[in-house]
């Protein structure tokens, strides 16, 4: 048996920013459920880009 062919798509994948990540309700949830404040991960990631450079 031979699967039919379909045509590859263009598909633009873009990475959220942190700010629209902390929007994301399902990530807030999760964040709440974790005990994890927002404030928390800006401060983590902004150590970790002084970190980087």
């Amino acid at each position: 048996m031979t699967l039919p062919s379909f045509p590859k798509q263009q598909t633009t994948i873009r990475e959220l920013t942190l700010e629209e990540m902390l929007a994301d309700p399902l990530i807030r949830l999760v964040m709440a459920r974790d005990g994890v404040k927002a404030a928390e991960v800006r401060a983590l990631m902004e150590r970790n880009a002084a970190a980087a450079s």
